[in-house]
């Protein structure tokens, strides 16, 4: 991961432990992506059993977790950093 934005110049880190918050979006993101997989799963295949459900779910972690790493981190910064345009023009880090 970068240090700063080449945009605007904001540090990825502004302090310790600071993607901590990122966890709790992860969870949500997870728990988003196993209810689709469920009712999906229990709509193509209504007799599945346990584990079905456990199967696809372990598999679907593994295939998402570097995804679904990446996007809470991103959703993490953006609820916590407000970017504000007018500083990027005045600091002349984009035309």
């Amino acid at each position: 991961m970068n240090d700063k934005c080449s945009n605007c110049g904001q540090t990825f880190m502004p302090e310790p432990s600071f993607y901590m918050g990122a966890m709790f979006v992860s969870y949500a993101v997870q728990i988003v992506l196993f209810l689709v997989s469920y009712f999906t799963i229990n709509s193509i295949y209504p007799e599945s059993g346990v584990d079905t459900y456990m199967s696809v779910m372990v598999v679907l972690v593994i295939l998402t977790l570097p995804i679904v790493y990446r996007l809470s981190r991103s959703i993490w910064i953006h609820l916590m950093i407000r970017y504000e345009a007018n500083k990027v023009h005045e600091k002349g880090l984009v035309n």
